[in-house]
């Protein structure tokens, strides 16, 4: 994904998470995240729309976006 944030700016927002962190465990609870990584693609209006647990396929994550 290295480079994936910066190809994606100003199409999409792009957060990364550390599970460590106290808004990363809540969000990771919220979401029932289990398995890093795991990716969450969200809609303009906050639903979750995909789920990719384990490491994505970039060209896979844009045609999601798309």
């Amino acid at each position: 994904m290295n480079g994936f944030k910066e190809e994606m700016a100003g199409t999409v927002d792009v957060v990364h998470l550390n599970l460590v962190s106290a808004i990363g465990r809540e969000v990771g609870g919220r979401y029932g995240v289990n398995v890093v990584p795991t990716s969450l693609l969200f809609n303009a209006q906050g639903e979750l729309v995909t789920r990719v647990n384990g490491v994505p396929r970039k060209d896979e994550l844009i045609a999601q976006i798309e």
